[in-house]
């Protein structure tokens, strides 16, 4: 009965790991790229589930774009072969302009 009450969705992740709810995108870890997830709103919160289980909380924000710092610094790590200073560095920078386009 409880899954009627709230707002639910179901969607495959893409490998920008950015899945949608009522026209913002959240970001979920980088294992579940390919997967079904499902996505629940309640309250001012988006849960996000994979088989029953929580992979991650947002807020529910205006931005449009919704990074959490280590699901990115996670697939910058397995995209890039550096140091983790200077993905951490490049992360920082690339969220902030996100920031400035109006993601988060």
């Amino acid at each position: 009965m409880d899954t009627y009450l709230r707002e639910h969705r179901r969607v495959k992740v893409p490998s920008t790991l950015l899945v949608s709810y009522n026209g913002k995108q959240y970001s979920v870890p980088t294992k579940y790229i390919g997967k079904v997830v499902d996505i629940y709103a309640v309250g001012s919160e988006v849960y996000i589930y994979h088989n029953s289980q929580l992979i991650t909380v947002h807020t529910v924000t205006e931005c449009k774009l919704n990074y959490k710092h280590e699901h990115y610094i996670d697939a910058l790590s397995r995209r890039l072969r550096t140091t983790q200073d200077d993905i951490e560095e490049l992360a920082m920078k690339n969220l902030e302009r996100l920031e400035n386009l109006g993601g988060d």
